[in-house]
């Protein structure tokens, strides 16, 4: 485990944070690899609090200009959501995903997300 926070820039702008004693980032971020598709099964979101929260699951395609967009909006108050995708949400190759969250107090959050990768491209 890392003994002090750990900070991780781009460009001058700090991009993540490794907190001390975490050992990892915790952030909830992935990438699509390239001649993949992803489909998008399920949120999990927890919340230790009972108190408001607002989750956004967005993501950046190459294919519209690297523009975010919100593909889930969530909000809900304290214990544990679960959002199943019945007809799974495809995400192409190199596309940015992120889940965000805002919290009205001091709860914490956790989350993630579960992906089916497909190979496009057998070559």
């Amino acid at each position: 485990n890392n003994v002090g926070d750990i900070t991780i820039t781009v460009s001058s702008t700090s991009v993540a944070k490794i907190t001390a004693g975490y050992g990892q980032t915790l952030m909830c971020v992935y990438t699509v690899p390239r001649k993949y598709n992803a489909y998008l099964m399920q949120l999990d979101i927890g919340s230790s609090k009972d108190l408001e929260n607002e989750i956004r699951l967005i993501t950046k395609e190459i294919s519209n200009g690297n523009v975010w967009n919100t593909k889930a909006f969530i909000t809900t108050r304290g214990g544990f959501i679960e959002k199943n995708y019945f007809v799974p949400v495809k995400i192409t190759e190199k596309t940015d995903i992120e889940l965000i969250a805002k919290a009205s107090a001091t709860s914490a959050i956790s989350g993630g997300f579960e992906l089916i990768l497909e190979k496009v491209d057998q070559s």
